[in-house]
């Protein structure tokens, strides 16, 4: 369980930051999004979804990954819940909001992942 949730990890900060990087460069080319765009966003964000119940679950089994990394767990969701609050202000420009949020959160996974194991100090 562990292996997969290591590998899922990376791939879902692949997937978020890949999309992100497509919705910026969309947005620098003023072009607009295709319509896979959209799939691919929800599909990378439920990625994330599958990996924070991955973490939970090897947590009450008695997993420790460390403070940190559950830190950045819950700031992921709880970024992902404001961000789900406020999509229609994201729709305002679409293919730049989106990008900066999915980079954001791909970073978040980023810095989940380079603090496994460590507590707060």
């Amino acid at each position: 369980m562990e292996q997969i949730h290591r590998t899922l990890g990376w791939v879902a900060i692949a997937a978020i930051s890949s999309v992100g990087l497509w919705g910026v460069v969309a947005s620098l080319m003023k072009r607009a999004l295709p319509r896979a765009f959209r799939p691919a966003l929800w599909t990378s964000v439920l990625l994330f979804v599958v990996q924070i119940t991955l973490g939970v679950y090897m947590f009450s089994q008695g997993n420790d990954p460390g403070s940190k990394h559950t830190f950045y767990g819950f700031i992921w969701l709880f970024s992902a819940a404001f961000v789900y609050m406020f999509k229609a202000e994201l729709e305002k420009n679409p293919a730049l909001r989106w990008g900066l949020v999915l980079l954001y959160m791909g970073w978040l996974g980023y810095r989940g992942v380079q603090t496994f194991g460590l507590g707060l100090s």
